[in-house]
Formats: structure tokens, sequence, C-alpha cells
């Protein structure tokens, strides 16, 4: 490895600065890079990853730190890093022109192109020497450069043609009354999603799929809120199930409380190790919307035990938070959260850690890694491992000694998209279990991240270029969960002022679905509408829920009429694609009888037992209201409910409120 930095020294990113002392010549992206590429008439090799990649790393160290390989690259290619998380819109990009190549997709991602952005050739991580079924790196780009210098007309031509085949193969929005529906599976958009997916429920282990097996929180939230609404409990149960199998699993990091990002097997017994903080997010919400479900306190418990380490481990002192943690500590992955039978005894005494040993720490084939094991519960009873957690007994103690190994990495930039979905988790499990810390975390997360003008990334006091829709949606999001936690009107305002914004931004005419860009950004790339969701939820579906939100506020007002208007104009995605947008399914809720409309005014001694009723449900198309203003808070306190088309009388003791909402 060189001692000279390259361009990336001056990024932001994390993954960015992680290649910055690599040989090969990294650009990040920009006009320099793509202009270079233009004039100079070389290729362009396009590298996407993120800090806490894995393979990312290996590839960095058998490929980008080898002297031959950057002089290669330095002869025939312009080489641009990207950080996905920082640009998403790259990401996307050109992670469906690789999957529509190839069928599959992940990250690393590479794909090769004309100085033209056409694309030649894509995959993912390339080895060292040849194997997998994949040529080895350097024969890669030896290839593909030979070929370009030799036959660059018949490459030149094969780009065009395979645009054209790309383009004609893409998705792009599904039209209303197109094809796609499975109308096997009903007409209702929700109810088609929740068959949609019942069908593809792994019965045995839970989970959507084989392996490797993502949480795919935004599912397992559409069946919960499904369950409110009065789906039949036979299609939610598997979907507890699996909320329960998760949280006994490895894919928990038991010894702190979040998830990794997937487990590797159906069992959930070995994760892929490193921890996102979006998925950690929307888990939260999750577990918390269980608990409303259910009543049953084991998910309260987890949704707890998610965002306790949230604050721990990815708080930074100003109060937002970091990205990710690695899945590597000292240069070996899963090292720092993987046990030996020895160590454990170490730690436990020969009794306990025997005991220990054999109830929580599984040693067949298929849970080891490298010869250590993953803490799981999923061998014991659900009695005994929902009665342990991390501040108690062995756990405690392994959690100690596990402080004192080499941590993984952070990545310490502060996105705000990832922000807000942390703040609308602490912000709702805070006022729902009543926990005082979690509203005071999401207030001071809130203050760092609710700045105008708004953008996308921070690192320290370096500012990252751009801005996206999920950041303003997810931050309209927060606002109004922020709202609804704790009554401060200037968040109200707040969100309906950058709602308004967000139109104006991102929305090309009236009635137009919001791009994932800025109307008015300069780009290489084609704008694009991002209009299903993925492990997170697209900007898209999140803008929408968060418009129905405010319109169901002043269903009069012109954002209401505008919101309708786009709603109408997606009704291709939820009604074609329903299982693709289960969290645009969520606006749903807010329209017409399906809302559930709550006010509580006047002052009294009942207030937060009132409160707590409601909050403690997991009421979908809910809009809680304080009133405030003259008058507003005198009075006997009394809540109002509308809901069905109906609104009733005021109501001013808990078991009324009760009989309104379980009505």
């Amino acid at each position: 490895m060189t001692s000279t930095p390259n361009r990336l020294i001056h990024a932001t990113s994390p993954y960015l600065l992680q290649h910055a002392h690599n040989p090969v010549d990294w650009f990040p992206w920009g006009d320099e890079a793509l202009h270079k590429a233009k004039d100079e008439g070389k290729l362009i090799l396009i590298s996407i990853g993120y800090a806490a990649c894995h393979w990312c790393h290996v590839m960095e160290r058998e490929s980008f730190t080898d002297d031959e390989v950057a002089a290669l690259l330095a002869a025939d290619y312009v080489c641009i890093k990207v950080d996905r998380e920082e640009r998403p819109d790259l990401d996307a990009h050109f992670m469906e022109i690789l999957t529509t190549m190839t069928g599959s997709g992940g990250w690393p991602l590479h794909v090769i192109t004309t100085p033209e952005l056409l694309p030649l050739h894509g995959g993912t991580y390339f080895p060292p020497e040849p194997g997998w079924g994949r040529p080895s790196f350097k024969q890669l780009i030896t290839l593909i450069a030979t070929q370009w210098q030799e036959r660059r007309p018949a490459l030149l031509k094969d780009a065009h043609e395979l645009r054209d085949w790309l383009q004609a193969r893409m998705p792009g929005l599904p039209k209303p009354g197109g094809g796609g529906l499975d109308h096997r599976l009903g007409t209702d958009p929700a109810l088609v999603a929740m068959r949609f997916w019942s069908e593809r429920l792994d019965a045995k282990w839970g989970g959507f799929g084989e392996q490797p097996k993502f949480p795919q929180p935004t599912i397992l939230s559409h069946f919960l809120r499904q369950g409110a609404h009065g789906a039949d409990p036979a299609m939610i149960q598997p979907v507890l199930d699996t909320l329960d199998r998760m949280a006994a699993g490895g894919i928990r990091d038991q010894l702190g409380g979040a998830f990794h990002r997937y487990a590797t097997d159906r069992a959930w017994q070995v994760p892929h190790f490193e921890i996102m903080l979006y998925d950690n997010a929307l888990l939260a919400r999750v577990y918390l919307e269980a608990w409303q479900l259910t009543g049953q306190m084991r998910h309260a418990r987890v949704a707890r035990g998610i965002l306790d380490d949230l604050l721990n481990r990815f708080r930074l002192p100003d109060g937002a938070f970091i990205s990710s943690l690695d899945a590597d500590s000292a240069g070996e992955e899963g090292l720092y959260y993987t046990w030996t039978p020895e160590e454990v005894v170490a730690v436990l005494g020969a009794e306990r850690g025997g005991a220990f040993i054999e109830r929580f720490l599984p040693d067949t084939p298929e849970a080891l890694v490298d010869g250590r094991v993953v803490v799981n519960f999923l061998g014991a009873s659900r009695t005994l491992w929902e009665s342990l957690d991390g501040q108690a007994g062995e756990l405690a103690a392994l959690a100690r000694e596990r402080a004192m190994r080499p941590e993984p990495a952070r990545d310490d930039k502060v996105l705000v998209s990832w922000n807000a979905l942390t703040i609308s988790a602490l912000a709702k499990v805070g006022a729902a279990l009543e926990v005082p810390g979690y509203l005071e975390a999401a207030r001071l997360a809130l203050d760092v991240i609710n700045r105008d003008p708004l953008v996308h990334s921070r690192r320290g006091e370096r500012v990252g270029e751009g801005v996206f829709l999920d950041d303003y949606a997810c931050l309209i999001q927060a606002l109004l969960d922020g709202h609804e936690a704790w009554f401060d009107p200037a968040l109200l305002q707040r969100a309906e002022t950058l709602a308004r914004e967000m139109l104006q931004r991102f929305q090309p005419a009236s009635g137009a679905p919001l791009q994932l860009t800025p109307i008015d950004a300069r780009s290489w790339i084609p704008p694009r509408v991002e209009w299903h969701d993925g492990v997170i939820p697209s900007g898209l579906s999140v803008a929408m829920n968060v418009l129905h939100r405010l319109a169901a506020r002043a269903p009069e007002g012109e954002l209401a009429s505008e919101t309708r208007r786009i709603w109408a104009g997606l009704a291709g995605c939820w009604r074609q694609g329903a299982p693709m947008v289960t969290e645009m399914l969520w606006s749903l809720a807010f329209i017409g009888q399906a809302s559930c409309e709550v006010v509580i005014s006047g002052q009294g001694d009942q207030e937060s037992a009132l409160s707590r009723e409601i909050r403690r449900r997991l009421l979908p198309g809910l809009v809680l209201r304080r009133e405030v203003g003259e008058g507003a808070g005198e009075g006997v306190l009394s809540v109002r409910v509308c809901q069905k088309g109906t609104c009733h009388q005021p109501v001013a003791t808990v078991e009324e409120l009760r009989r309104l909402l379980e009505g």
C-alpha cells in the first residue's frame, strides 16, 4: 500500500477514506473523473460499497492494495469509488443495471462502462485468483481493456445494444390497470401483499425465503398493522413466531441488544456481523407494534434492548447517531461477537460455563464461524430466553469480557434519513412504554439533523453533498412522531413546511410521483422514481405516508388535494405492485373510514392514564391531537374519538375510552 494518499483523502465518507491510501488512483464521483474519462477515451470502473461491508474489505486487501492491479487500472481506466450510503441515487442506478444484467446484486458493486457511462460488464466480489466460477480481478480488467483497445467500434456497438436491452427490461413505474397482479390473491392491495408474503414464509424457521435471510421489517410491520385491522389471526401468528425466533437467534447480538444485518442460514443462527442503524430503528418499531398488538412484554423488552444498544454504541456526543458497526474486528469477521467453549469457561468457570455452553452455545457445524460460535437462545424455551437480558448473570459477565476485545470499526457519518428513522423509533417507543430517556434522546438527535438547509450526510463539521427524498420524508415522519409523543406545536409546523418544500424540490409536476433526487439537480445519470421498498422503505413510500398523515389533519387543504392527486397516479404501484410497497400501503390507514383521530383536550389528573390507553394500542391510522390555544386547555379533561366514519361523544375515563377503541 502506498503512503501517498489519493484524492479520497478529502472525502467525508469513512468508506472512501478506507481507500484513501490505496495505490489505485481513485476519484470520487464527479465532473473531474467523468470528464477525464471522456477526454482520454478511457474506460470507467465504478466501485460501490460501504464502510461495514466485509467483502468490500476483502477485495480492498486483495486487489486495491496491489501495485500491479493499480498499474493495470491506471493504464486504461478512470476509477471511481462511491459510498452507497452517501449516494443512494448512484447505488440504485448501477445496482439496477447489475441486477438486470446478471439477475443478482450485492456489494461490493462493480460496473465497467464506456466513457459515456454505457455499461459493459458488472459483478460484485472478484477474487485475486480465478475461483468460484469467477475470473480474477486482474483477468477481468485486462480482458476488457484489451477489447477496448483492439475492437473498440464493436465494443461500443455492443454497449449501445446492451443499453437498449437493459432499458427495455428495467422495471418502470407500474401503470394503473397494468399486468402483474396475481388475482388468486384478491383485489384488496393490503390483503394481496399479506397473501403474497404468506406464501413465501418459511414455515419451520420463520422469515421469508431460504438463505441468506433478512428480517424485512417493513413486511413484518405490514402484517402486524393488518392484524390490528382485524386480519385473520392465522396469518399473523407466523409473523409473531418469526419475531420470537429472530429475537432468540444469533442474528440478534444477545450481549448487546441490536440486530445484525442478516442471517447467513435459515434458522437465524449465524449472522453477517455488520450492524446497521436503519435495521435497528425499523426493528424497534416492529417489536413495539408486536407489543401493542399482543400485549406480550417480551416484544417490548426486545424493542428496548435494541434502543438501549443504539444509545450505548451508536450515539455521538452531540446526540446524533452513527451509521454502522463493522462486520470485522482485528481483521477478522465476527471475532468480536463469537466465542469458543474455552473462552466461556474462562469467564464463567467450569460449572456455570458448562451449563451456559450446553444451553446457549450450539456447536453444530452450521452454527460455527471459523470454529467459533454466536450466543443464541434458539434451543431454549421461550420462558428461559425472554427472562434473560444483557444486564444480568452470565450474559453480563460475558459482555464485560467482550468489552476488552478490539471493537468493530464505526462508520461515524450522520445520515439524516437513518437518524430520522431512529428518532421516530425513540419517540414512539418512549411514548408508548413511558421511557423519558428515549424521548430526551429523540429531542437531542432531532436538534442535530433538523437544520436548514437540510443535507444528507455529515461527519463531524464536514458536510457531504446533496439531499434526497428519503431525508425529507423520514425527517417529516420523525417530526410528526415527535409531535405526537410530546405535543410540541413547532414540530408540526416544521413538518408542514418541509412537506411543501419536499413537493417543490422533488415533484416534477402536479400529480406526479416524487423522484429520488431534487428536480433541479444536475446529474450524469437520469432521475429515477424509487417506488418499491427494499430493506429500508422507499423515500416515496414514506413521503406518501407523511403526506396522508398531514392531509388527515386538514382534509380540505391544498396539501391534501395534491396528496390525493399523487396517490391516484400511484395506483399502479399499490394495486399491481402491492407486495413491493408494504410501507406505502400504510397510507390506506389514513384514508376514509380506516383512519382514527383522537383529540385530547382540557386538563385533569387522568391525562397520563388516557394517553397510556391510546399509546399501548396498535392503531395504524391514528392521528393524535392535543388541542392548544385559547380555552383549549381549560375545563374537564376529555378525549374525542373519530373512527369508522363516526365521531363519538367525548369521554373522560379510561374505561369509556377503552370501549370506544375496542369497538
